[in-house]
């Protein structure tokens, strides 16, 4: 019997935590029996041309660097990571339409259709509820499922509400990633929407690790990676530093950073992001999936809340939802908290709770692909 054929529409572009979920996602659907693509869809051709815009932002934001050619190559460099990432190990569709519009008129050879996960449904990331990745232009009839988008806001605006009502409703089966999301759905719309793990925590720490190629380093080292650029994180850097008397490697993220005396790997792809933490005796984020890579090959980490701009809650609220779901709390840091340096990890338990959070989320997925298709 021919396997049925599932189309994916996902978030892959040049992210690390982005590429990394679509890699999860796509195998796990493969692991549950059935055929996956990832269907293409870049949102910024919708936008009218932000990915310039935003390589533009890349290159203004280290004008002031006297090794702007060097960080420039990185850049390319690290582009270039990505789409061997792609190349190696995603499947595309082979049908790929570029406008929204496109998409209606397209005949994808599926069975069915998943949308998961990362910020797809954030309304604010996107400026506009983008009807592909509510799966708007599948017709009536052929079974569509969401597994672990990310809302990620408190509550959608009045003006987004009409049209997340309308694609949500649509859906056979959907799942949400953070609490705060499943309550939107559940408020708003008619659906009965349950949160479930993000997709990077479906699989084994074996899975990515058949992704790293490179060799263990000889020495040992504190891996860290933050978007943010508070004086706290360069405070718990140092004090990890001293105290442990380990160099750190960085994926340079601010200009603070590319100032440091850190060890820089600017050009990193996901492969290359999995063996930093891998490999690490610490790991300082305020990433979630960077902590979730933590878990997942036991590393001990330390995770700060990043702000942005007045929305602290809001960027918390993956983070400090899967880490009360597996009672790591004490590893949410803020620019207040001083760093806990003897706090040990009992990563034996920590991974007794997530195989029954993980247990319950394939099973939503196994069973939501089953009734679907019978």
């Amino acid at each position: 019997m021919e396997k049925q054929s599932v189309g994916l529409v996902t978030y892959y572009q040049n992210n690390l935590g982005g590429c990394l979920q679509a890699y999860a996602l796509q195998q796990s659907i493969k692991k549950l029996g059935y055929n996956c693509d990832i269907i293409r869809y870049d949102i910024n051709v919708d936008r009218k041309g932000a990915t310039f815009f935003q390589k533009l932002s890349f290159l203004l934001h280290f004008r002031k660097n006297r090794q702007f050619a060097k960080d420039l190559a990185a850049f390319n460099q690290s582009a270039a990571a990505f789409d061997r990432f792609r190349e190696q190990h995603l499947l595309f569709s082979p049908n790929e339409p570029k406008k929204a519009l496109e998409y209606y008129h397209m005949d994808f050879p599926y069975d069915a259709f998943v949308c998961g996960s990362d910020q797809i449904w954030n309304p604010e990331l996107t400026d506009f509820c983008s009807p592909v990745y509510f799966l708007d232009f599948v017709p009536d009839g052929v079974l569509k499922i969401a597994y672990a988008p990310s809302i990620a806001v408190s509550s959608i605006k009045t003006k987004y509400q009409k049209d997340f009502i309308r694609f949500v409703e649509r859906f056979q089966s959907v799942s949400v990633r953070e609490p705060e999301g499943t309550h939107i759905v559940n408020t708003l719309t008619n659906q009965k929407a349950i949160t479930v793990l993000d997709p990077t925590l479906l699989l084994e720490a074996a899975d990515y690790e058949k992704l790293i190629t490179s060799d263990s380093p000889k020495e040992d080292y504190i891996f860290c990676y933050a978007f943010g650029d508070g004086d706290h994180i360069q405070k718990a850097k140092e004090e990890l530093k001293q105290k442990t008397g380990l160099p750190i490697k960085c994926i340079p993220y601010q200009p603070r950073e590319l100032y440091s005396e850190d060890e820089k790997i600017a050009n990193a792809g996901p492969c290359e992001f999995l063996s930093l933490i891998k490999h690490a005796k610490y790991v300082i984020t305020d990433s979630f999936h960077a902590t979730v890579f933590s878990i997942n090959f036991k590393v001990p980490f330390f995770t700060f809340i990043r702000q942005h701009g007045n929305k602290k809650a809001n960027m918390s609220s993956r983070i400090s939802g899967i880490l009360g779901q597996l009672g790591l709390e004490e590893r949410i840091l803020s620019a207040e908290t001083k760093l806990p340096l003897d706090s040990h990890i009992d990563f034996e338990q920590v991974h007794e709770k997530l195989r029954e959070l993980k247990g319950e989320s394939l099973e939503y997925l196994k069973n939501s692909l089953q009734k679907g298709l019978q």
